[in-house]
């Protein structure tokens, strides 16, 4: 997985359990797409101040997924679910299910697709 969408998602996981400064720090950085320079300037900080908070924030957050493992488990959830989905939508191109079936299995799919988002 890309670093960035890696700690973007530690970040939307276990933000919260990062101080103010340092999710202040990390919305500018993430969310509003904001340069060190740019975010050291709007928080009267220096460049390599913002570099460290945004180096031991991310740091943080890899340790909170270590040790509670939410992201991981959630990716495997999303993964079983597309996978069951897949199955159930190669099942209803079967010439071999009857009207009843194939509503019960069109109900399982928007039930998954619900579940998956």
């Amino acid at each position: 997985m890309d670093k960035i969408i890696q700690n973007r998602l530690f970040y939307d996981f276990y933000g919260e359990l990062l101080t103010k400064h340092q999710q202040e720090v990390l919305d500018l950085y993430y969310d509003e797409d904001l340069s060190l320079a740019e975010i050291a300037d709007r928080l009267k900080l220096s460049r390599q101040g913002v570099y460290d908070i945004i180096k031991r924030s991310n740091q943080a957050l890899k340790n909170y997924e270590k040790t509670l493992g939410l992201v991981s488990n959630e990716i495997k959830r999303r993964d079983r679910l597309n996978s069951i989905n897949g199955k159930i939508k190669r099942v209803l191109k079967s010439d071999k299910l009857n009207e009843e079936s194939k509503k019960i299995l069109k109900e399982s799919i928007q039930e998954l697709e619900k579940i998956a988002n």
